[in-house]
């Protein structure tokens, strides 16, 4: 039986791409950009369904069940100053729980059970942006669109008087804070602000542009700065290991039965799951592993004991790496396992 759970909905939300420095500076070029502070959280968004409840979705539409418990607290929140609730409102942001590093936090959210008391008082929700469904669920040739553009849609979330969200001084607890940001005019206003951001414990920044009108799926118009982004002022880790193991496809998803990824212990006895392959990579390395099925012991050890070298976002306070990300091998056809 199936253990995946249905999309409530099925929302395309303006999701940010890459650092691209040539693309940034020439949009600085026409005026600054909005720098935001990256949270380390979760993507939410929250609106009614049918029933008239207040809904915590994923960015695909899929409930986050461990929020059920926000429900009456945040929908107060968010609709106290309204005479009529709106079923048609698309709340954008990001869940955290103040105080957990992210691992611990994300493994919490993503359970089917209700947050505990003790995690619950600590949820934060950042709103960063507010729209319709129609807006959310892709273009629609027979409905007008929304004009409205960033700037203009943070003052509808700033009329419901969320308390302001200052992320580079301490605050007080609040459920929902709205998203601050800063102008920048140029790179170097980029890397300074990033580099305050980072010192204050936060993920990095979004650079967003404030004429930008409702967009849907990973496009142009928001970009992220992090470490490992790609940006000169914001490296990430490498390390070179040894693979020791296969990570496969999800049973239940469209790389089933492929390897997708590599188990590789780094140099410093940490082990990982470094995916990150392409699908001729996929392919690639399934092929050859199916290739030697008859041959006696070599399917389980084709690529065992090869050096190779893996990149990630960061090293986590527990030792950890965020995104860990399969690099490539780093030994010859002719000497395998031993680095070059």
């Amino acid at each position: 039986m199936s253990t995946k759970k249905p999309r409530l909905w099925n929302p395309k939300p303006h999701r940010a791409v890459d650092w691209s420095q040539k693309a940034i500076e020439k949009r600085l070029a026409l005026g600054p950009l909005q720098a935001c502070v990256k949270v380390d959280g979760f993507r939410v968004l929250i609106r009614l369904n049918r029933e008239g409840r207040l809904v915590f979705t994923t960015r695909e539409g899929i409930e986050i069940t461990s929020l059920r418990g926000l429900s009456l607290r945040a929908g107060l929140a968010l609709f106290a100053s309204l005479p009529v609730i709106p079923s048609d409102r698309v709340y954008d942001g990001e869940v955290w729980i103040k105080g957990l590093p992210f691992e611990e936090m994300s493994g919490l959210l993503r359970r089917d059970a209700p947050l505990a008391d003790e995690h619950l008082k600590n949820v934060h929700i950042l709103i960063f942006d507010v729209g319709l469904i129609g807006d959310y669920e892709g273009p629609d040739e027979d409905r007008v669109p929304n004009v409205l553009t960033l700037e203009y849609r943070r003052h509808l979330i700033t009329e419901l008087c969320l308390r302001p969200f200052r992320p580079l001084i301490e605050q007080p607890a609040t459920l929902l804070v709205q998203e601050q940001y800063w102008l920048v005019r140029n790179i170097s206003d980029i890397q300074r602000l990033y580099q305050r951001a980072r010192a204050a414990g936060y993920e990095g920044l979004i650079l967003k542009d404030p004429h930008l009108l409702p967009r849907n799926g990973k496009v142009s118009g928001w970009w992220k700065v992090k470490p490992g982004c790609g940006a000169e002022f914001a490296p990430g880790f490498e390390a070179d290991g040894t693979v020791v193991g296969y990570v496969w496809g999800d049973a239940e998803k469209a790389n089933a039965g492929k390897i997708v990824g590599f188990r590789v212990r780094l140099e410093d006895g940490s082990e990982v799951n470094a995916t990150g392959l392409t699908q001729d990579q996929m392919g690639q390395y399934t092929s050859n592993y199916h290739a030697t099925a008859y041959e006696v012991g070599i399917t389980r050890t084709i690529y065992i004991g090869r050096a190779c070298r893996v990149s990630g976002m960061e090293r986590t306070k527990d030792g950890s790496i965020r995104h860990p990300h399969f690099d490539g091998f780093r030994d010859l056809d002719s000497a395998q396992g031993v680095k070059a």
